[in-house]
């Protein structure tokens, strides 16, 4: 009796550790999850640079540009992780007393900065 209970519960916290992965991943990259965490950056610059408007404004325009750049490109879950990355990072670089430079504007799939959207021939080469 003891080992067919053992049994279940051994599967049942294989099964939570396998899907434990997934659940989080899609957590994270959840519209409302997302939303939050463009809050939280928000919140977060209101706090870190309440005495300095010239480095919130541009912070703000930084943040600004990726959410364009993010709105931009394709719908995938591989863009809204790397949005949720990108504002992690920039909310770490923007912690009160800090300098550090936000991360760099991420490259989204099927955005304006992606070149293998576009012009199909655009790597072939002109003959003349």
């Amino acid at each position: 009796m003891f080992a067919r209970h053992s049994a279940c519960w051994i599967l049942t916290i294989a099964t939570i550790a396998g899907l434990a992965p997934q659940a989080a991943a899609q957590a994270t990259t959840s519209p409302i999850r997302l939303q939050l965490l463009v809050n939280d950056m928000v919140a977060q610059l209101k706090v870190a640079f309440r005495h300095d408007a010239a480095e919130r404004h541009d912070r703000y325009e930084q943040l600004a540009a990726v959410m364009e750049s993010w709105r931009r490109a394709d719908g995938s879950d591989a863009n809204n992780r790397l949005l949720a990355d990108w504002l992690r990072g920039a909310m770490r670089a923007s912690m009160p007393g800090s300098r550090a430079a936000l991360p760099q504007i991420p490259k989204f799939a099927g955005g304006p900065d992606d070149k293998s959207v576009g012009d199909p021939f655009g790597d072939d080469l002109l003959q003349e």
